[in-house]
């Protein structure tokens, strides 16, 4: 599974951005390597080898399904960068396909975002649209916890209780109430 930087040429995909600053230009080995890191974090959270060698070794052992759909969209992405390499462009495109829908299987879903200030930019606008929906939830947790207990007026206290109960830092918490 060794890397290629060699790219040939019509692989490039221009893709909407997720701000107004403009398309995003995804190389196939980008898009490959957005998919791995993701992969291989779930993979090393749940203490699972992380190449696929091992993984391959492992997959007739029963595993979550998950895992199962990792290490089939690892296999499938070796598969796209060999066709890359040999210049077969339609079976890379259908590795691709095949790595995509196990990817989509594994509830593995890659941002892509750029580099350098544009990217750090864009990278913070996904950031805080994905931490809006839990910000709000401890909100109203903390509305409810309120009412039930109007003599409870520590921040800190509200945070404990609403850490229990739908996790997340004390002090996170305790900022955001």
């Amino acid at each position: 599974m060794k890397s290629t930087k060699e790219t040939p040429k019509g692989l490039d995909i221009n893709l909407p951005s997720l701000s107004n600053a403009g398309a995003v230009v995804l190389t196939a080995e980008s898009i490959i390597n957005a998919f791995e890191k993701e992969a291989r974090t779930i993979l090393k959270r749940n203490g699972y080898p992380l190449t696929l060698q091992k993984l391959w070794a492992k997959k007739d052992e029963k595993q979550p399904s998950q895992i199962n759909n990792i290490t089939w969209l690892l296999w499938h992405l070796h598969r796209v960068r060999t066709y890359i390499k040999q210049n077969n462009i339609d079976m890379a495109v259908s590795f691709m396909t095949f790595a995509v829908y196990c990817a989509v299987r594994a509830k593995i879903n890659p941002i892509f975002v750029g580099s350098g200030q544009q990217g750090g930019l864009k990278s913070g606008v996904i950031r805080r649209a994905k931490a809006s929906p839990k910000k709000e939830s401890w909100r109203v947790q903390a509305q409810k916890i309120r009412q039930r207990n109007p003599k409870l007026r520590s921040k800190v206290a509200i945070a404990k209780i609403i850490s229990k109960r739908i996790g997340g830092n004390v002090d996170t918490i305790r900022k955001y109430i």
